[in-house]
């Protein structure tokens, strides 16, 4: 198709170096002048997906780029003329929504024309995407096209469907300069392409796969007892399962352990064994995760997916104020532990969470002088370019609500204070003090607070359970409003324990 569309634009327009000769690369084919002239310095150009690693919520909506790291390539023969790409994704995890030129081709005066996009599915989908850059009509002389040492080609709009770590692959990848020059051309010019990570948070409290959190508790009988969303929250299609009991030999400790985008059924006993059923083995008692690592005396639980692999690690913060994670990447091996010292219990609280957004779990402190502190994991734990903002304090006036409030994949600083108000300084706004999200809901004398997506569209709402048994939802998708609470009667706090929002 691209074949035809390129014939097509280039018969129509004038290429200003000679005779034509066509050529077949790829899917486009090229519009020589002349003899293809040599390279004065031939060599090694990248094509990447930019950002290499990141984060999205599950219904987010995002973006990404397309980028050539040309370096001086393309300086010596006019500069960068034409483009194709194809990205490779897996339909149950992405949707794209968009693909367009990113206007860097026509940076010099060039006119410039989009090839596609063009999607077609099979095990995988595979979007292809170009454009072309000729001198506009009446110009007397070729004018170059861009020789910065990096391009955004394009920018690709994707949505995430669904929770779980898949990838963006870049596939027959050609970038030709002015003078159709290609690379790769099977010779000495090699085209270098890069791939994407993505990851896509689940819900939280998501114990079926249909993006929104669900409405659970566990009962003092040890009854776990899910009404889920996707079935409109109907008591009799609920899912229950017996395991442990919420008294001072368990704590509940729910997450996806086994990485297929639904909540497990976590707990973490009094000598430290973590027990875990796993929703992908239904619940089965003879399957379930057993490791004993730490125990409430010692340590607080502070789980988390800190290797990225979309699975809960087994993650514990010590008195000493060492966080000593158990991967799930390294099989819980004991002898390949991520440590790292980082605050003290004895005057911070802790508050993990993806702060910098690259999918994995972040070290964060909630000091008791109103710092939050957050290691990146981005950043190798560095405790010299670390995350710090002033927000709140950690006395009874205000109870961190760290989430995922705008959506954009990255954990933002969330309070909820004594007279009831939530104040959030999101990271797409830079944490700017001046553009907090605030609003008045509850107050923890008569509620608990239960944040999570009910909602479905990527952003944490404003939850509560009231001591009547009352789930009382503001959806950031209804901009708050007080008029559309989503609403729900199902358990109470003197009978059970909540594992929706964890």
């Amino acid at each position: 198709m691209f074949q035809k569309m390129f014939l097509r634009l280039a018969r129509a327009r004038r290429f200003r170096s000679g005779i034509i000769t066509l050529c077949a690369i790829g899917a486009i084919v090229l519009v020589a002048l002349g003899p293809l002239p040599l390279l004065a310095n031939p060599g090694t150009v990248t094509v990447r997906v930019d950002p290499a690693t990141r984060a999205v919520p599950v219904n987010g909506t995002f973006t990404v780029d397309i980028v050539a790291d040309v370096g001086t390539e393309m300086s010596a023969t006019g500069g960068l003329g034409a483009y194709e790409f194809d990205l490779v994704y897996e339909p149950n995890y992405l949707e794209v929504l968009s693909a367009d030129d990113a206007e860097e081709l026509g940076a010099t005066g060039r006119t410039v024309a989009e090839l596609g996009p063009n999607i077609t599915t099979t095990i995988v989908t595979t979007m292809t995407f170009g454009a072309i850059s000729y001198p506009p009509e009446g110009a007397e002389e070729n004018i170059a096209g861009p020789v910065s040492p990096t391009v955004v080609l394009a920018r690709v709009t994707l949505k995430a469907k669904r929770a779980g770590v898949t990838t963006l692959n870049l596939g027959n990848a050609l970038l030709t300069d002015t003078q159709a020059n290609a690379w790769p051309d099977g010779g000495e010019r090699v085209l270098d392409v890069q791939t994407s990570t993505i990851k896509v948070n689940m819900a939280l409290g998501q114990y079926d796969v249909d993006g929104k959190t669900d409405i659970g508790i566990w009962r003092n009988d040890g009854w776990w007892l899910v009404m889920q969303s996707s079935k409109g929250y109907d008591p009799g299609q609920l899912i229950g399962k017996r395991w442990g009991n919420p008294v001072e030999y368990f704590n509940a400790m729910p997450g996806d352990y086994d990485g297929d985008g639904r909540i497990d059924l976590g707990l973490w006993n009094h000598i430290g064994w973590w027990l875990i059923l796993q929703s992908s083995k239904g619940y089965d008692y003879g399957q379930v995760i057993a490791k004993k690592w730490g125990d409430p005396t010692n340590y607080q639980a502070v789980p988390g997916d800190y290797d990225g692999d979309g699975k809960t690690d087994l993650g514990m913060w010590s008195s000493a104020g060492w966080w000593l994670i158990l991967q799930s990447s390294k099989n819980y091996d004991y002898g390949q532990v991520l440590s790292k010292q980082w605050g003290n219990p004895a005057n911070s609280q802790a508050v993990p969470g993806d702060y910098d957004g690259d999918g994995k779990t972040d070290m964060g402190i909630w000091r008791n002088d109103g710092w939050w502190l957050v290691l990146q994991s981005s950043k190798n734990y560095d405790p010299g370019q670390l995350i710090g903002k002033k927000w709140g304090y950690p006395t009874s006036y205000f109870t961190a609500m760290p989430g995922d409030y705008d959506g954009d994949g990255k954990t933002d600083l969330g309070l909820w204070n004594y007279l009831g108000w939530w104040l959030i300084l999101q990271s797409s706004k830079n944490y700017d003090y001046g553009q907090v999200i605030a609003k008045k809901w509850g107050d923890p004398t008569n509620y608990q607070a239960v944040p999570g997506d009910y909602d479905g569209d990527g952003k944490t709402d404003l939850g509560m359970w009231s001591s009547a048994g009352w789930w009382l939802i503001l959806q950031s998708s209804k901009n708050y409003d007080y008029g559309q609470v989503l609403s729900k009667q199902w358990g109470t706090p003197a009978t059970a324990v909540q594992v929706s929002s964890h």
